[in-house]
């Protein structure tokens, strides 16, 4: 692909084209278990928090989320896009605290 664009620009040294090219970004794993053990669902508008502190010992439920990353909290602002499993569920920041992220 990039290939391509090369051989299109020195064709048409004055035309512009923008390139998008998307890059897996940082894997951040959920905690393994749920309650309910099925799993949870969600539906749009409703809230939740991510949390890293019960990754090893709790379940993520309908209030809360565990990951594997503590630092995920300081990286992440309000606004910006989240996506679960590789974007079936997709969510935004409201809010970050020191421990957790609203979203």
């Amino acid at each position: 692909m990039i290939r391509k664009y090369l051989e299109a620009r020195k064709l048409r040294p004055f035309k512009t084209c923008a390139m998008v090219l998307d890059m897996r970004g940082r894997e951040i794993r959920t905690c393994p278990r749920t309650e309910p053990e099925e799993g949870v669902r969600f539906e749009m508008g409703e809230t939740c928090r991510i949390r890293s502190d019960g990754y090893h010992s709790g379940a993520s439920n309908r209030e809360v989320i565990y990951i594997d990353n503590a630092s995920l909290p300081r990286a992440i602002r309000p606004g910006d896009d989240v996506k679960f499993e590789t974007g079936d569920l997709e969510a935004v920041v409201l809010e970050t605290e020191k421990d957790s992220i609203k979203i």
